[in-house]
């Protein structure tokens, strides 16, 4: 196991020895806390661009890994995600783009929708996104709300073993949409091009994300996150409750419409590899996921409580069929994570792995408590609170 200096420099800077000890320091200290993350996390002071923070590390090395269920595989170094993120910034900015545009995606969890994603807000735009599975009316009713001067989308995509072009759907969306918006499928994008990338800097305060509640009562509420608190808020639970590290590859099985997109791609400005998957976990059988995280070498493995139950329900273990010798942490989230979850974790996955339940929410875009490296984990225990957030 890796040594982890960021939370025991933290703990020497608290004068404490124990995670409650910092948790309160973190939450009476707050000022004191906040500086210290983006000390560690060598954020900027005063105005700054979101992609410019995150592509910071961006070089030969992997930044993104592609991978779907019909067992395709693409790759992009920190170099060609820069590329492509200069090509399509330029091309948003003829299009007319500049701060605080709309720019939304019906999107695969794919290389292109983090590029894109990146590309908007380095103008100053602000980025929202769904899956493509979601209705006519389901798209509509969040892109909507947005006027947005932009629309992408995928012109076809494979679900458990199932094909679905979007023509028709988007078609639709766009009459509902009205004029001022234009439609690009993601499939016909220029490639991108050489050339820096001119960040548009601002304040902390501006908005950056807009997320969408569930839609159970009346129409999905628009939900702002702003670039500052996004930004500090991801990267104090990669650095400190993941002990995310730059070269690792981070793993969340998640569609582009889940908040858990957002705080999976902040993951590259801690200088981590993201791997990025889209397809059914359980197609063509049980191991497909298992398959990815030992071919990758992935450290840190994002899951969700009920796909946890029904992988143990199908029979799998996963530890006996595969090389997982780099998988040191398995994240759970989505629902409470049953006791009976974490035996099977213990006992068919890997044996000396962290099990980290975690809950926070759409509104945060981050967590309430999750999980850490200074204690045990307790069976159908969460961890603790995050740092700095004074949870009752």
């Amino acid at each position: 196991m890796k040594e982890r200096p960021h939370i025991e420099a933290l703990l020497a800077e608290a004068g404490v020895s124990r995670y409650e000890e910092l948790h309160a320091w973190s939450v009476e200290r707050s000022e004191e806390f906040w500086r210290a993350v983006r000390r560690y996390a060598e954020l900027p002071e005063g105005e700054f661009n979101f992609a410019e923070v995150l592509l910071r590390r961006a070089g030969e090395g992997v930044a993104l890994v592609y991978r779907d269920e019909s067992g395709a595989r693409r790759e992009w170094s920190g170099v060609e995600l820069r590329r492509r993120v200069a090509g399509w910034s330029r091309w948003m900015r003829a299009r007319g783009v500049g701060r605080g545009d709309r720019i939304v995606a019906a999107a695969t969890n794919s290389p292109e929708a983090v590029g894109l994603m990146l590309a908007a807000v380095s103008l100053g735009a602000v980025w929202s996104s769904c899956s493509p599975d979601f209705g006519e009316g389901g798209i509509t009713d969040r892109f909507a709300q947005l006027a947005p001067k932009l629309v992408f989308a995928v012109r076809e995509y494979g679900f458990a073993g199932k094909h679905y072009r979007l023509e028709e759907k988007m078609a639709g969306v766009m009459r509902r949409l009205g004029p001022g918006a234009e439609l690009h499928w993601i499939e016909e994008l220029p490639e991108g091009e050489e050339g820096g990338i001119d960040y548009v800097r601002q304040s902390g305060e501006a908005p950056l994300f807009i997320l969408f509640s569930s839609g159970t009562t009346g129409l999905p509420k628009c939900i702002v996150h702003s670039s500052g608190g996004t930004l500090a808020q991801i990267v104090k639970e990669h650095l400190f409750h993941v002990d995310l590290r730059e070269g690792e590859k981070l793993f969340y099985y998640t569609t582009c419409g889940w908040m858990m997109w957002n705080w999976l791609v902040v993951g590259l400005a801690s200088g981590a590899g993201l791997v990025l998957y889209h397809g059914s976990p359980f197609y063509p059988d049980a191991g497909v996921l298992w398959r990815l995280v030992e071919e990758e070498g992935v450290e840190h493995c994002g899951l969700s409580a009920k796909y946890l139950a029904l992988l143990e329900k199908s029979g799998y273990r996963p530890g006996e069929r595969h090389e997982l010798g780099r998988l040191r942490q398995v994240l759970s989230t989505g629902s409470p994570l049953l006791e009976g979850s974490f035996d099977y974790v213990c006992e068919a996955v890997k044996e000396d792995v962290q099990l980290a339940s975690i809950s926070g929410g759409t509104d945060i875009v981050s967590c309430f408590v999750l999980g850490h490296w200074l204690g045990r984990v307790r069976r159908g225990e969460m961890m603790g609170p995050g740092l700095g957030m004074d949870v009752q």
